[in-house]
């Protein structure tokens, strides 16, 4: 009995159950566009690119920006309405990184408008890491990624970011 069950956690295993899975980079999205639109520092934090941590000068002033883009969500009244996923996340590997698209659709409230937008998150791990960390969408460019992430296939076409007043 206890050689099929080690059969069988090796087949889950194998059948891709672990960090390149739908459900878990949809988890990580959710949970982080919800932190920051609810001002949980540590949330935005734990899944934010270190990459990014160190573009804004390191894990304390990093913590500071997040801070203050919650007080200014705060004082512009922002609120997240709605988060979907629009089409499955797109996996793709790199040499020594792994690499996902995760496509999202939100409509976000501001002082009684609503608008409708559609952008997506960049994540990335190293291959032997199970832990996923996030870029937005919106701070990325075909030449930012080329600089951030090397290995990323230079052909691939990132998705649009598209912003509609409902």
């Amino acid at each position: 009995m206890r050689e099929l069950l080690i059969v069988a956690t090796a087949l889950s295993l194998s059948m891709g159950c672990g960090p390149d899975r739908k459900d878990v980079v949809h988890e990580d999205v959710r949970l982080m566009v919800s932190a920051v639109y609810s001002g949980d520092v540590d949330t935005v934090m734990r899944y934010t690119h270190p990459l990014v941590v160190e573009d804004l000068g390191g894990e304390e002033e990093a913590r500071m920006a997040v801070t203050l883009g919650f007080e200014l969500f705060d004082k512009a009244g922002l609120k997240l309405e709605s988060l979907e996923f629009p089409s499955d996340p797109d996996f793709v590997k790199g040499k020594g990184y792994r690499y996902v698209v995760v496509p999202t659709r939100s409509v976000i409230t501001a002082m009684g408008t609503r608008t409708d937008s559609s952008g997506y998150q960049f994540g990335a791990r190293a291959i032997n890491d199970d832990q996923w960390r996030y870029v937005d969408g919106t701070r990325l460019t075909q030449a930012r990624v080329a600089s951030m992430f090397p290995d990323f296939p230079s052909d691939y076409t990132l998705p649009t970011i598209q912003r509609k007043p409902l």
